[in-house]
């Protein structure tokens, strides 16, 4: 896995469109972490695995923590 920006609050938005790592905190299971596309208005609904997540599926839920990759994902 390549390294990490730091986490950023949900009111700041990504300047970039693309893939994200999101804190997902679902009630009385802790934080657990996930992926998410930012469209440059909307997030998709998050999912675990990088690569397979649908990004065309937007999550009602937008206030999201987020951080980004320092290197372009393949």
């Amino acid at each position: 896995m390549s390294e990490m920006t730091d986490w950023f609050p949900p009111h700041i938005k990504p300047v970039r469109v693309g893939v994200y790592e999101i804190k997902y905190t679902p009630r009385k299971l802790g934080v657990s972490y996930m992926y998410a596309t930012w469209n440059g208005d909307k997030w998709s609904i998050g999912a675990y695995d990088l690569h397979t997540h649908d990004h065309k599926c937007f999550d009602a839920i937008q206030e999201k923590y987020w951080r980004g990759f320092t290197e372009k994902q393949a």
